[in-house]
């Protein structure tokens, strides 16, 4: 669940920082090369969602409405926020 604070959930922000954006649509895309494919598919089980394959690359597309409001909410967030602080002590961990 990524709206509980934990090492796994604050693996999975990170990852979703790093490797997603949000589209016009307010969609959460993330695309991968198919060779990394597992780590995808551990996303996609994490926050139940359905990844496709095309021409090499992997895809997992998210409009549910909680978790792109907390990707909003993460991404515009100043460092010096209570999450960013809790995920650099977990970090730590």
């Amino acid at each position: 669940d990524l709206n509980k604070l934990t090492p796994q959930s604050a693996y999975w922000w990170g990852f979703i920082m790093a490797d997603g954006h949000l589209s016009k649509t307010n969609t959460l895309m993330i695309s991968l090369k198919d060779t990394d494919k597992i780590h995808l598919e551990k996303l996609s089980k994490y926050i139940n969602v359905i990844i496709r394959e095309n021409n090499g690359f992997c895809f997992l597309s998210a409009n549910d409405k909680n978790l792109i409001s907390e990707c909003k909410n993460i991404l515009h967030m100043e460092h010096t926020s209570h999450l960013s602080q809790d995920l650099n002590i977990l970090i730590l961990f």
